[in-house]
């Protein structure tokens, strides 16, 4: 259950703290005092999509914290979830929950005082708190709902029995979908194949060697083109080094000599010895390398076309497919995969047929047997929601669950559901979206809150005003039928009847108060004679009367 609520900045709220009781309460007060700004702070804590709205003009943040105290059925759910998400254990089944939201759009959410995300706090959200507000009774206006409506009513078997159909039927429009693709796209296809395979017929005629065979051939082109100067070059240092007149090495070799024959004297000369040793080993291997140069060096004019030749197939394929030959390479086997892709099974025809036709079979199968379960449950959930309606004064309705297996594959089955209802004796039953007041409404989707509400594990139930419409006796047994569900379940309700604040086992005044030209919403705890003089208002306005006094003491007594 909810236990404590503690809102900062949050729309007209500038800090609100407020704890609840298990049971029944009731939240009062005046329009535009922001008692759905409650539900909305509530169900961004449950992980709903949240605003920079919801920020308080002047605030920087706005901070919702939540303290439950989690009961046994939803306790192992719970305890999943937190193992799961790695986030800390319960401490004495208390779990404490906290979203903030700042005026430049971040998040910052933590569950047991542990940073974690919304999609995280979404998964416990659900297992804590069920909230009725307006999208609800716009989901029982949706006929395509009332599927969803049947289904949650049905046990396991029906669930798995969806679950398979589903997985055929994605299946099913997957090979529909690509089936089409490819007969749609048969000359496109074709066409991309004669392009791909003239490109890798291209590159593969070329026969590159590696990825820096460009490279290689440049150097050597280099070399040939500069063969002469090469030659003059190579003649000129081999005359420096070798000339019977005058050469470097020989007298480097002298002086080396004499440094050794220094060095013989004393140490201290051992270092120049050293690098005059070095110096003349150094140009003795520099006259060796020459002298290969000059025997090696040779311009083959045949060679030197071939590599020319080599270069401009090279530079082609580079200016078409590279800008490198390491890119050229890559783009050969990145389209040779996408050649054979072409020819593989997905894009076989007969292949695709084949398995359309298997899956429409499973999904038939399947979903003959979804109807047949259907049919059995919705029975039931007739029974259900009649017996829940004569306890609202709707005792002469008629209620049915329309099941038509068709022959089309739809989302969740073959079936076409409907809600069908007779409001008076002697009427057909019609569609429910068609003919039910907003009274009827609200009755109606009271009925699924508590048949559901029973079959959930989720201890906390908040209605936001569904007793819209309805007044008298009909909101007396509204407020009734959730002080029943209170026995099981922590039950909060939004409400504007003064029979189902009166029924309450608690009741909170919402008002709106402006000090300093700043507008506040405060929430107070009301006892028996605030309670009197609160409903009293919500029968007569705001010129309370004895009358209406007397009335709201009378509606307080019948609930004691």
């Amino acid at each position: 259950m909810l236990a404590k609520l503690d809102i900062q900045n949050f729309a007209i709220i500038k800090d609100l703290k407020v704890d609840f009781t298990t049971g029944f309460t009731a939240l009062i007060g005046e329009t535009g005092a922001g008692k759905s700004i409650l539900i909305d702070a509530l169900a961004i804590l449950l992980g709903s999509r949240a605003s920079t709205d919801f920020i308080r003009t002047g605030s920087k943040s706005s901070t919702v914290t939540g303290q439950f105290e989690v009961g046994e059925t939803t306790l192992p759910l719970i305890k999943q979830d937190l193992a799961n998400y790695g986030l800390p254990e319960l401490d004495d089944q208390t779990l404490l929950v906290q979203r903030e939201i700042t005026t430049k759009g971040r998040n910052t959410v933590r569950v047991n005082g542990q940073l974690t995300t919304i999609n995280v706090l979404a998964s416990l959200g659900q297992k804590l708190v069920d909230i009725h507000g307006q999208s609800d009774q716009q989901i029982l206006m949706d006929e395509t709902a009332h599927v969803t409506l049947l289904d949650r009513f049905g046990d396991t078997a029906i669930r798995q029995l969806l679950a398979d159909y589903q997985t055929h039927y994605r299946s099913f429009n997957e090979a529909k979908k690509h089936l089409n693709q490819v007969t749609k796209n048969v000359q496109e296809i074709a066409q991309k194949k004669d392009i791909l395979t003239f490109q890798l017929n291209e590159i593969a005629e070329v026969k590159i060697e590696d990825a820096t065979e460009d490279e290689r051939i440049d150097d050597e082109l280099t070399r040939l083109d500069n063969y002469q100067k090469i030659l003059e070059t190579a003649n000129s240092i081999q005359a420096i080094l070798e000339s019977e007149d005058q050469n470097v090495v020989d007298p480097v070799g002298v002086a080396m000599n004499d440094a050794v024959s220094l060095a013989n004297l004393s140490h201290e000369y051992q270092g120049l010895a050293d690098s005059l040793n070095d110096a003349y080993y150094a140009l003795d291997d520099a006259r060796a390398r020459v002298q290969d140069l000059l025997d090696t060096l040779d311009f083959d004019e045949e060679h030197y076309q071939f590599l020319l030749e080599r270069s401009s197939q090279l530079n082609i394929l580079k200016k078409k497919y590279g800008p490198t030959l390491a890119d050229v390479l890559s783009f050969y086997d990145r389209n040779a995969q996408e050649l054979a892709g072409f020819n593989d099974s997905d894009y076989d025809v007969q292949q695709l047929d084949k398995l359309i036709k298997q899956e429409e079979k499973y999904l038939n199968e399947i979903g003959t047997k979804l109807h047949s379960a259907r049919v059995k449950v919705a029975q039931q959930l007739e029974q259900e929601i009649k017996h829940q309606l004569r306890d609202l004064y709707m005792e002469k309705a008629d209620f049915a669950v329309s099941i038509v297996q068709t022959d089309n594959f739809l989302t969740n089955g073959l079936d076409e559901i409907k809600f069908l209802i007779s409001p008076n004796p002697g009427e057909e039953l019609k569609p429910l979206v068609k003919i039910a007041s907003g009274g009827e409404q609200s009755r109606i989707m009271l009925a699924l809150k508590v048949i559901f509400g029973q079959l959930s594990a989720v201890q906390t139930m908040m209605f936001d005003e569904i007793d819209t419409g309805v007044s008298g006796r009909v909101a007396a047994a509204i407020g009734q039928k959730m002080l029943e569900l209170s026995k099981t379940k922590q039950v909060l309700t939004i409400t504007h009847a003064p029979q189902v604040a009166a029924i309450a086992d608690q009741r909170f005044l919402i008002a709106k108060t402006i000090a300093n030209n700043q507008t506040y919403t405060e929430l107070d705890l009301l006892d028996d004679s605030s309670s009197v003089q609160a409903i009293a208002k919500m029968i007569a306005g705001n010129k309370v009367t004895e009358s209406a006094l007397k009335n709201a003491a009378d509606l307080l007594a019948q609930k004691n």
